[in-house]
């Protein structure tokens, strides 16, 4: 009896160990990593992270306040390990400003809102180079317009800085020419970046379309694609890289099945 025990659990991991051998690796995607799952941030408060930057940085954040004209302004320096929060009230709507010394160079977007910004971040590895042709491959600029001076987009020289719904990222290219940044998971917002050059007339301000949760074929928008390249994986016929992962969990409860194709194509029809 106990040979025949022993028989059949030798049976049983040699069937497993096939599974295992069998089963498909899901693959990097090497222009954008999912780093961790997350932080969950409150509606009406604005979070401000930072990356690779230094106490000598001098990059910042302002908002004014449409009604009371009020100043909400962060420097990066004062964020460096950690994530500062400020309470936004929700009866504003704000003006946002980037400069080289946390004070108002440049108007970048104007009607910005915290009310519906709460929700869970995920943060993300991001080759600027891969996501953006305004990267050169090391994370700095070159002007091609004007003087054709290169900008490091490091430390206290020029300033980049992220936004995605009520998360703020103060960054500065590693030595790979890639970043680390919070993105909200709610299905078709955008990811956006400013920079402030110092010799520059004004503010370049741009949307990064390969940011955007949701965006599971990886083109640049949340829509009808997304949900039927989803249906396709559901049912074996398509294949997935870490990220596409990512952005097909719409709900977030760590499954990719129908469920979230429901839930996506509401998002789209809204």
């Amino acid at each position: 009896m106990k040979k025949l025990i022993s028989i059949a659990l030798v049976a049983v991991m040699a069937a497993g160990s096939v599974i295992t051998a069998n089963a498909a690796v899901v693959r990097e995607n090497n222009s954008v990593q999912v780093l961790d799952s997350g932080v969950k941030l409150e509606n009406n408060t604005l979070n401000v992270f930072t990356y690779n930057l230094s106490k000598n940085s001098l990059g910042g954040v302002s908002f004014y306040g449409k009604n009371t004209e009020k100043q909400y302004a962060v420097q990066y320096k004062d964020c460096i390990g950690k994530n500062t929060v400020i309470s936004m009230p929700s009866s504003e709507s704000y003006t946002r400003f980037v400069s080289a010394n946390g004070g108002s160079t440049g108007n970048t977007y104007a009607g910005y809102s915290f009310a519906n910004t709460g929700g869970e971040y995920v943060k993300l590895r991001v080759k600027l180079s891969d996501v953006s042709s305004y990267f050169n491959s090391d994370g700095s600029y070159t002007d091609t317009d004007g003087n054709g001076a290169t900008y490091t987009l490091r430390e206290n020289g020029s300033n980049l800085t992220f936004f995605s719904g009520g998360a703020v990222n103060g960054v500065a290219p590693d030595e790979n020419g890639c970043v680390e940044i919070y993105i909200k998971a709610k299905p078709g917002l955008k990811t956006a970046f400013s920079t402030y050059l110092p010799n520059y007339s004004g503010i370049i301000n741009m949307y990064v379309p390969m940011l955007c949760f949701g965006n599971i074929d990886l083109k640049g928008s949340t829509n009808v694609n997304d949900a039927t390249l989803l249906q396709r994986y559901l049912a074996g016929d398509a294949e997935f890289d870490k990220l596409q992962m990512f952005y097909s969990d719409i709900n977030r409860d760590g499954k990719t099945n129908v469920k979230d194709v429901t839930d996506l194509q509401q998002t789209i029809t809204k």
